[in-house]
């Protein structure tokens, strides 16, 4: 039986190769490990809330940021609108003539002057807004030839007077500009031109009184005469009653006829009444006392220093 065995395995057709054993699948993940459910804790519900406002706080901050920096631009933007010029480039200026802003002889209009060393107008910043929606035939040109300016007999002791001290005013802060006063009184307000010098030259040109006429080459006696005619008469004898217990007109001698005077001081006694029944007509019924006591050089000072006018100026023919 070995050798059969034998025998058969040398002469006969091997075998074939026993077949690889079967291979064994993969082995399967392990199923994931789910934590254990966390108990509640009322911690993180107070944890929640903080983020919450905290966040909020945060936007809060940007925004006030935000809004004030768009105040700072806005602001910024507006000043410098403030700061430009309506003017156009040949020099005239933008002139508003509604008729809200048209002067009369009674009301005296203002404006706000240009720099300081040029004599061209320029529109207050108030005025800017209508001033641009009149018009191109509205446009004005103050360098043109225009009617002269009013004369100031015809204009009310008020104006005169403001006018003088806006003169005087410009002399002394911008002498080129004293030029363009009667322009200026009749375009624009007192209130607007007292705003606009504030605003330029930080000086209100209505409040400065008027400088008193000096006196250190007078003798004392023209000094004391020329002080009693700043007051009335009806002050100095209501001084005297309370000082002296004296009225120091009822010793007066009846006032002098006209028909024994001179022809010129006729002449001048006339042109006083009139100026007094103008400016102050209580004062008129003194003239022939203020006549008699004081100069005419004295009376016309004194006049020129209280009232802005020359009593004795000569009447234009008509």
């Amino acid at each position: 039986m070995m050798y059969g065995y034998v025998f058969c395995d040398q002469y006969s057709v091997p075998s074939p190769p026993p077949s690889p054993p079967p291979s064994s699948p993969p082995p399967s993940p392990p199923p994931p490990r789910t934590p254990p459910p966390r108990e509640y804790d009322e911690d993180d519900e107070d944890d929640g809330a903080v983020g919450v406002i905290f966040g909020v706080m945060a936007i809060v901050v940007v925004l006030f940021i935000v809004v004030g920096v768009l105040k700072y631009i806005h602001d910024r933007k507006r000043r410098e609108a403030e700061e430009v010029n309506v003017e156009n480039p040949t020099g005239a200026v933008m002139g508003v003539q509604a008729a809200g802003w048209q002067a009369s002889h009674g009301n005296a209009n203002m404006m706000q002057t240009h720099q300081p060393q040029e004599t061209n107008i320029e529109i207050p910043i108030t005025m800017q807004a209508h001033a641009m929606s009149v018009g191109e035939h509205e446009m004005c040109d103050l360098n043109d030839e225009g009617p002269p300016p009013p004369s100031t007999a015809a204009m009310a002791p008020d104006i005169v007077e403001k006018r003088a001290m806006l003169v005087r005013f410009y002399h002394k802060h911008n002498p080129e500009q004293a030029e363009q006063v009667d322009a200026i009184m009749q375009e624009y307000t007192v209130a607007d031109i007292r705003e606009a010098c504030m605003t330029r030259y930080n000086a209100d040109p209505f409040d400065e009184e008027p400088p008193p006429p000096s006196t250190a080459a007078m003798a004392p006696d023209v000094v004391e005469k020329r002080a009693m005619l700043a007051y009335t008469v009806e002050d100095i004898r209501e001084a005297c009653m309370t000082r002296y217990n004296a009225d120091p007109f009822d010793e007066e001698p009846p006032p002098p006829s006209t028909a024994a005077m001179a022809p010129d001081v006729v002449e001048k006694r006339a042109m006083l009444v009139r100026f007094y029944h103008k400016h102050n007509p209580e004062q008129a019924e003194q003239v022939d006392a203020i006549m008699q006591a004081y100069t005419v050089e004295d009376i016309r000072e004194a006049c020129m220093t209280r009232y802005k006018g020359d009593p004795f100026k000569p009447r234009p023919d008509i």
